[in-house]
């Protein structure tokens, strides 16, 4: 039986691959950064105690030696890390080094300890910035417009010295937007789903919004884990965009939702000045060729599929109090 080791495992992606994990009778291992004894138990409990988590600063170097000198996992997914783009410009330096710090303590540890470890870091496809209507590929110059981004080509260049320098098999997926009811309100597109719900229930009578002329590749999480999950299996170590190849602006993306809840997005969302980010690319395109060729993977939910997704999800979920 494989083990796998998965950090930040409390947050959306973190808990997709945990359930995706156990479905293929994997023993798993979840990191997170929380000392809370109950925290932990909390979150062991919602993988339905098929997880044993751990606590561990990815940061620390010491927590990493101890664990990798300890235990020998198949794989490791690195999910650790800020999430939220617009977050990053509240503390741009921690936002710069963090993933440095964290990804170098863990690569460190596997190449003294486990170099037959694979590792797979979610990047993003925010490093690219923005190259107008171009389909950005694996080899398109990086723009990183934020510090967010910063940091995550920053993490790509220690993995890709880890690789060449000391022959560990470690790989970059880097992810396009991607959606699913575990996402915290602090996303626009969780946002949008439960302002819509509470307006359709009489909960609120308006939604505030920043700009919805954004073009966003949104595509579909779990689609994400289960290319994830095939890059793993790979007998070597790849960069690999992960995306839906279909963009949409987010005007789109909000009408669909509102329509799902028969309303208008004319008559519910306002525009607020104070959300607008000036420093956001204005459209992003992704070719996802070699994700189709080297994972065989292709997306069953992309462009307006996904809003839909999302909101009969968000429904099924209050539903089963997920």
């Amino acid at each position: 039986m494989k083990e796998f080791l998965i950090t930040g495992v409390s947050g959306q992606d973190g808990r997709l691959m945990a359930e995706a994990l156990i479905e293929l009778g994997c023993r798993v291992t979840g990191t997170t950064r929380s000392q809370k004894k109950a925290e932990i138990s909390k979150i062991a409990r919602s993988h339905s105690d098929k997880v044993k988590v751990i606590s561990l600063d990815p940061e620390k170097a010491s927590d990493w030696q101890e664990l990798i000198s300890q235990k020998t996992f198949d794989g490791i997914f690195h999910f650790s890390a800020q999430s939220s783009v617009g977050s990053s410009f509240q503390d741009t330096l921690e936002n710069i080094v963090s993933p440095c710090f964290a990804t170098y303590a863990m690569l460190e540890a596997i190449r003294d300890h486990s170099p037959n470890t694979k590792v797979i870091l979610a990047n993003s496809t925010e490093v690219f910035g923005s190259h107008g209507k171009l389909k950005v590929k694996e080899d398109t110059p990086k723009k990183p417009e934020s510090p967010y981004a910063v940091g995550k080509a920053n993490m790509e260049a220690i993995a890709l010295f880890y690789r060449y320098a000391h022959g560990l098999w470690v790989s970059n997926v880097f992810l396009s937007n991607h959606e699913s009811v575990y996402r915290s309100q602090k996303f626009v597109t969780m946002k949008i789903v439960r302002g819509a719900h509470d307006i359709s229930c009489k909960k609120k009578s308006i939604l505030k919004l920043g700009n919805l002329a954004v073009v966003r590749d949104w595509g579909w999480a779990p689609e994400y884990i289960d290319a994830i999950i095939a890059l793993m299996n790979m007998d070597a170590p790849r960069d690999i965009i992960i995306a839906t190849g279909k963009s949409i602006t987010l005007q789109n993306f909000a009408a669909e939702i509102f329509s799902f809840f028969n309303l208008s997005i004319k008559d519910y969302v306002e525009t607020d000045s104070r959300l607008l980010r000036t420093s956001d690319p204005n459209e992003a395109y992704y070719c996802i060729k070699r994700a189709e060729d080297v994972l065989k993977w292709n997306p069953k939910y992309k462009g307006v599929k996904v809003p839909r997704k999302l909101s009969s999800s968000y429904l099924r979920s209050i539903a089963e109090n997920v």
